[in-house]
């Protein structure tokens, strides 16, 4: 990402994926947490949507 608008647009990408219920994208970390239903989408989809905009991602922490 190299602006705030960069950070926005990946955090309305997310929002619109089937089961997310929460994105924060933090453009200083370069990081986002996404709150999610794994009944509805996975990693692997949320992952592939950022991909799609230009942007690499990988999964840093995990919580249950």
């Amino acid at each position: 990402m190299t602006c705030e608008g960069c950070a926005a647009g990946v955090k309305i990408t997310l929002e619109r994926e089937e089961g997310v219920t929460s994105a924060e994208v933090d453009y200083e970390k370069t990081s986002a947490r996404v709150l999610f239903d794994p009944a509805k989408t996975s990693v692997d989809r949320l992952v592939a949507a950022i991909a799609e905009m230009g942007y690499s991602a990988t999964l840093t922490g995990q919580r249950s």
